[in-house]
C-alpha cells in the first residue's frame, strides 16, 4: 500500500573457512582455484565445493625479485560434523611453497596430502573461522645464449643447471609442490641459438659440457661467460666450466651468454683448452 514502509532483513552467511593466497612473482591478475571437500573415508563421494581467490592486492613491491600479492575469499561450510580436504589447482608456471590452516585460536589443523598440494583433516569449528594460507611462487626463467662463430654445423652444447639454495626466498617447506631440492636440469643448446628453461627461483650453478671433436681437429674451449638479471645487473661467479652463485628470481628472467671458440688441442673435455677469463667475482644481487 502506498505510504507504508516495508522492512527487509538480510542474514549474511557466516564465513567458516577463509582462504588467503600469497603470490610471489605475479602481476596482480592471478586467480587460484580451490577444491573443498568433506573428508570421510567411508564416503569418498561426498559433495565438494569450489572457491576462486584472486591475488590482486600488492603487499610488497620488488621489481628485482618479484612483487608479492595477496587475496582472500571466504565460504560457509557445515561445522562441527566432519573435517575437510582443501586443495589448490596449481596454475602453470607456479609452485606451491607452503600451506598452513589455523583454527581461530591459532592452533594448526590439517595434514599434508600425498599429492602435496593441500591439506586434509582440516577442522571447521562451530561459529568460528578456520583460515588457510597458501603461498605460491612463480617459476623464473634462465635463458642460455650460445655464441660459437666457428661452429661448422649443428654442434650441441650441453648444460647442467644445478640448484644450490633457495637464496632470498622466505618460504619453503616439505609441503611444497616441487621436490626439494629440485633435481638437476640438463639443457641442450645448438651453436648460435638460445634456449629458455623454467626453474624454481633460487641460486644455481650452470656447467657447460663441450662438444667432442676428433683427434685431428681443434677442440672447443670456453672463452667467456656473461650473465645478467632482468634489470641488467651482472650476476654470478665465473668458473672454469661455467657460472655459479647465479640468482634466478620469481617471475623474472636471468640471461647467460656463453662464448666458445676452437683452439689448439691440449687437455680438457673435448680436447679443448680452457682459455679465457679466470674465476672472478661478478656483482650479484642477493
Amino acid at each position: 500500500m502506498i505510504g507504508n514502509t516495508t522492512v527487509c532483513n538480510f542474514d549474511n552467511e557466516f564465513i567458516s573457512l577463509k582462504i588467503v593466497n600469497q603470490a610471489i612473482g605475479g602481476d596482480g591478475t592471478e586467480i587460484f582455484n580451490y577444491n573443498i571437500k568433506k573428508y570421510d573415508t567411508m564416503s569418498p563421494s561426498l559433495k565438494s565445493f569450489s572457491l576462486k581467490v584472486k591475488a590482486d592486492k600488492e603487499i610488497k613491491a620488488d621489481e628485482l625479485r618479484g612483487n608479492e600479492y595477496r587475496g582472500e575469499e571466504g565460504k560457509y561450510l557445515e561445522q562441527g560434523l566432519t573435517s575437510y580436504v582443501i586443495t589448490q589447482s596449481i596454475p602453470i608456471d607456479w609452485a606451491l611453497n607452503d600451506v598452513v590452516c589455523q583454527l581461530e585460536d591459532g592452533t594448526e589443523t590439517g595434514a599434508t596430502t600425498i599429492f602435496r598440494y593441500g591439506l586434509l583433516n582440516v577442522t571447521i569449528e562451530q561459529n568460528k573461522t578456520t583460515t588457510c594460507t597458501f603461498i605460491n611462487t612463480k617459476r623464473g626463467n634462465l635463458e642460455i645464449i650460445k655464441k660459437a662463430d666457428e661452429a661448422k654445423g649443428d654442434e650441441e652444447f650441453n648444460y647442467d643447471i644445478n640448484f644450490l639454495s633457495t637464496g632470498y626466498l622466505p618460504y619453503f617447506t616439505t609441503q611444497a609442490s616441487l621436490p626439494f631440492p629440485p633435481p638437476l636440469t640438463s639443457v641442450k643448446v645448438k651453436a648460435n641459438e638460445e634456449e629458455t628453461t623454467k626453474v624454481y627461483p633460487g641460486t644455481y650453478s650452470v656447467t657447460e659440457h663441450l662438444p667432442q671433436t676428433s683427434p685431428s681437429e681443434d677442440g672447443w674451449a670456453i672463452d667467456k661467460v656473461d650473465c645478467e638479471l632482468e634489470n641488467g645487473d651482472k650476476a654470478g661467479t665465473r668458473t672454469g666450466v661455467g657460472i655459479r652463485d647465479l640468482n634466478i628470481f620469481a617471475g623474472k628472467k636471468t640471461t647467460c651468454t656463453f662464448e666458445n671458440s676452437l683452439g689448439p688441442r691440449t687437455t680438457g673435455e673435448g680436447g679443448g683448452e680452457r682459455r679465457g677469463e679466470p674465476e672472478e667475482e661478478i656483482k650479484t644481487e642477493k
